[in-house]
Formats: structure tokens, sequence, C-alpha cells
């Protein structure tokens, strides 16, 4: 009887144990359970904020390319009115220039002292225009290279 009582309890014992161990394990499922879910919830979310960081990144170059061209067309527009207008500028002060010479021409010829001395009032005024015209086709010119200089340096 001694060995079966030995035997009975050694087999509470391991009951015991495999209780214990059955019981210990269901709460280390469910640690792990919720630790994986945690895992995946921050996997999920450091997703989310990777795909919107691209999506914020090729939105970003999408607007800075349509800035860019918007900012190509009005710069062309501006060079094709500023060239328009420095010629229309400089033939209106070629004719003016013409005008107040016949004008001075025909004073000198009849002897209008008066006539004389308007001719060469609006030739000085001329004389000032031509200046800023000279002085904007300059301006033009260094800004057309500066603006080149810098398309290069881009471009590079």
């Amino acid at each position: 009887m001694s060995d079966e009582e030995q035997d009975i309890v050694v087999e509470e014992p391991e009951q015991q144990e495999e209780e214990k161990s059955s019981v210990a394990s269901a709460p280390e499922e469910s640690e792990l359970d919720s630790y994986s879910k945690g895992v995946q919830n921050r996997i999920k979310k450091l997703t989310e904020k990777y795909r919107q960081e691209e999506r914020d990144k090729a939105e970003a170059v999408r607007v800075s390319s349509q800035l860019l061209e918007e900012n190509k067309q009005l710069k062309s527009r501006v060079q094709a009115l500023d060239t328009g207008y420095l010629s229309e500028y400089g033939s209106r002060i070629e004719s003016q220039t013409e005008a107040a010479k016949r004008v001075y021409k025909e004073a000198y010829e009849a002897g209008d002292t008066d006539k004389m001395l308007e001719a060469q009032q609006a030739l000085s005024n001329i004389a000032i225009e031509t200046q800023r015209y000279n002085t904007r086709e300059e301006i033009k010119a260094l800004l057309e290279r500066n603006v080149d200089d810098v398309e290069d340096l881009i471009s590079s």
C-alpha cells in the first residue's frame, strides 16, 4: 500500500502542476495576444504615418513643380510685355525726336524764337527720356544674363 500511496501522492502534484500550467498558460496566451495586438496597432499606425508622409511629399513635389512652371510662364509674359513696352518706348522717343527736330528747324527758318525755345525744351526732355530708355535696356540685358546664370546653376 505504501507504493500505491506514493504513486497517488506523486500523481497529485503532477495534476496540480498541470492545472497550474494550464491556468498559467491561459494568462500568458492572453498577454501574448494583447501584446501582439499592440504591436500590430503600432505597426499599422507607423505604416499609415509613412504612407501619409509619402503622399504629402508627392503633393509637395507636385505643387512645387506647378509653381515653378507658373513662375516660368509669368516670367516669359513679363519679358514679352517688357520687350514690347521697351520697343514701343524706343519708337516713341525716335518719333518725338524727329518731330522736335522738324519743329526746331521750321522755327529757325521762320526766325520764331519762341518756337525754337519750345523745340529746344522738347529736345531736352527727349534726351532725358532717351537716357531712361538706355538705362532700362541695360537693366534688361543684365537681368537676362543673371536669369540665364541662375537657370544654369539650377539645372546643374
